[in-house]
């Protein structure tokens, strides 16, 4: 269980590896997470969901990134492909995020990826 609570971790510093390439000029850095907290996967988005948001308060605490805070949008696919492709979306032109982590599934994941690709936005898990 310890080995899947670094997922998150990983994800995070993977997304602000790109912070420098696509910073904007807002207060803080719009982050998102397609996270299954009901449905099928909850067993995993639950505690994907709170090591993020433990993460990026540690971040917020210590300052944040390049003196900008880290906002984490968070959002439900319920385990359902076609919602995580819908929510990349939704993440990417109407939240503005610079980044997505996760979803928690495989077929979510190839799901949103096709997305962020033809975003250039940054996806990981």
């Amino acid at each position: 269980m310890k080995k899947r609570a670094i997922v998150p971790v990983v994800a995070i510093l993977v997304v602000f590896s790109f912070l420098t390439v696509t910073a904007g000029a807002e207060e803080t850095w719009k982050i998102g997470a397609i996270i299954s907290t009901t449905g099928y996967y909850a067993a995993l988005g639950t505690p994907e969901k709170e090591a993020i948001t433990a993460l990026a308060k540690k971040i917020n605490a210590e300052g944040g990134i390049l003196g900008k805070k880290v906002e984490i949008i968070f959002e439900d696919d319920e385990g359902v492909p076609a919602k995580s492709s819908m929510l990349a979306k939704k993440l990417i032109y109407n939240d503005n995020v610079i980044g997505i982590i996760g979803p928690s599934f495989t077929a979510g994941s190839m799901a949103a990826s096709t997305v962020c690709e033809e975003a250039q936005i940054p996806r990981s898990l």
